[in-house]
């Protein structure tokens, strides 16, 4: 196989309260962001132009990288067009191979370029991850020699190495980890957060009351932003449940099942059949949600207003559902769900404390692009920024 999507250490989720430890920070977060921005973009108080996905897709990848494998990493640009350039090739032989009898996708996959280039990924994550693995292999071996224990930097890269089995503890195989971790968190978190966006700039009335609840949290924490603060903002969330909601996927919840199985209503299911929620329907099925063809921003907001003590976050956009499948359901939810919800209400903090949006004249929100089951939002709309006036007194700014 080209990647091996089976292996067990691939699929070992964090457990408990591990969750909350794997390097989450707003501040270095809107540190990447403001690195980015300085560097590859010239906003001022006028109007600019901006191809918004792939700009995102790179922030993203930047920010995302900085919990999972830290510095100096994060910002070789090698490293993070090698994240993306690996997921998109990865997906484009999945889609084709997907279109061939089982019986020839091995003689496929070695003949087309995408399938090719993908072993060259590898071998290019290898040769810029192995001295940052090869640096903490060496100072957990030291500090085990010296009877002391290794506190190694808070990332993910660190939580797979104290984690995985000691016959996967290599440089090729961590290296693989990097690349599969940004296949399932870079392009969902960015096309996510881009859809978001596109709804704000269609829904303006919105931004306001957004931002004042953001300047509110953020001052009664001294200026800083953190985890806590990313909980006040209700509105935030809401908005962008109700923009997964509008934008979800076809098909989520997918299974197989392991043995045969009777359902309650005598549906039979052989061992090997595979199963899906219609995520879309719940989402636009009346029964579920009041008036579900409207975009409602503050939806799931009120609905916390009018929730008794206790219940507020079944409401929440990474808390799932029957009728919230966006991050799967169950104990094999998706367990990034927390990170990524906080990294895009960090990302969109950040740009509406310091930017206006807008869609260019006489454009508005582009429909999703579906694909099968894919959602995607238009990788080609721009959007229009400019810079507010007045300075910023919030530290991470």
């Amino acid at each position: 196989m080209l990647i091996n999507l089976t292996n067990r250490q691939h699929v070992r989720r964090p457990a408990g309260r591990d969750t909350p430890r794997l390097g989450f920070r707003a501040s270095g977060i809107c540190y990447q962001w403001l690195v980015f921005f300085r560097t590859h973009c010239r906003f001022s108080c006028e109007w600019l132009s901006v191809d918004l996905f792939p700009t995102i897709l790179r922030i993203v990848a930047r920010v995302s990288a900085r919990s999972f494998i830290g510095l100096p990493v994060c910002r070789n640009e090698d490293w993070l067009k090698l994240a993306i350039t690996f997921t998109e090739d990865l997906i484009a032989t999945a889609s084709n191979l997907g279109t061939i009898s089982k019986l020839f996708r091995p003689f496929y996959a070695y003949m087309w370029n995408s399938a090719k280039t993908i072993k060259s990924h590898k071998r290019k994550a290898q040769t810029l991850l192995a001295p940052t693995i090869q640096k903490r292999f060496k100072e957990q071996r030291l500090a085990e020699e010296n009877g002391t224990v290794y506190q190694g930097p808070n990332d993910l890269l660190q939580w797979l190495i104290d984690r995985v089995e000691p016959h996967h503890k290599t440089v090729d195989a961590l290296s693989e980890l990097q690349l599969l971790i940004g296949l399932a968190s870079v392009f969902a978190t960015a096309g996510t957060l881009v859809g978001m966006i596109f709804d704000l700039a269609e829904y303006r009335d919105c931004i306001q009351p957004m931002r004042e609840e953001m300047e509110a949290a953020i001052s009664e924490n001294s200026g800083a932003l953190d985890r806590g603060v990313l909980r006040k903002m209700r509105k935030t969330d809401s908005f962008l449940r109700e923009s997964m909601r509008m934008g979800t996927l076809l098909l989520s919840f997918n299974r197989m099942v392991m043995k045969n199985v009777t359902l309650s209503d005598g549906t039979y299911l052989p061992k090997g059949t595979l199963v899906a929620a219609p995520a879309l329907m719940f989402s636009s099925d009346p029964d579920f949600v009041e008036d579900p063809e409207t975009f409602d921003g503050f939806r799931w907001y009120k609905k916390t207003l009018e929730a008794k003590d206790g219940v507020q976050m079944s409401n929440g956009s990474a808390t799932t559902s029957s009728n919230n499948l966006a991050f799967g359901h169950g104990k094999h939810a998706c367990p990034g769900r927390y990170f990524a919800v906080e990294e895009i209400k960090t990302i969109l903090t950040f740009i509406l404390l310091q930017y206006d949006i807008k869609y260019p004249e006489g454009q508005s929100r582009p429909p999703n692009i579906r694909i099968g089951e894919i959602a995607s939002p238009n990788r080609t709309q721009k959007i229009m920024f400019k810079k507010l006036p007045g300075p910023k007194t919030f530290s991470f700014l």
